[in-house]
């Protein structure tokens, strides 16, 4: 099965395939991995504290992806702060909208709700036990 050529990435799979020491697999799975800037923001922290090779490498191989549709993440941050009201949203606000900007028909991220809203907008998503199998079945 081919590679996808590109994909954008919400700061829940950053972390949770951090947690398991295969951030930098996901790297050989696609071709180019966008970052939205919130989700940088978001996921800074946790690689500066840690400096370990797997994230740095990660960090190396992705590109920042600082402009979006300003409608469509606007419409996005709009139904995820009804949905959890509580929670910023903005990255998955920004994935969304970077995704139909930038017309990447992948995102990757574990967020229930913009995972339904990806879905509606018919983007295809990967969460993270989908990738682990992926980076399983590709060593």
């Amino acid at each position: 099965m081919p590679k996808p050529a590109e994909a954008i990435v919400d700061s829940t799979v950053i972390l949770n395939l951090a947690k398991t020491g295969r951030l930098d697999k996901l790297c050989k799975l696609i071709g180019t991995i966008y970052v939205p800037v919130c989700v940088r923001r978001e996921t800074k922290l946790y690689g500066r504290r840690r400096h370990r090779p797997d994230v740095e490498r990660f960090k190396r191989k992705t590109t920042l992806c600082n402009e979006w549709s300003p409608a469509i993440f606007a419409a996005a941050l709009a139904t995820f702060r009804q949905q959890t009201p509580r929670c910023s949203n903005r990255g998955e606000a920004e994935m969304i909208a970077q995704a139909a900007l930038r017309r990447v028909r992948l995102v990757l991220t574990d967020d229930q709700a913009a995972t339904r809203y990806a879905q509606l907008r018919g983007l295809e998503v990967w969460a993270t036990p989908l990738i682990l199998v992926k980076i399983a079945a590709s060593t």
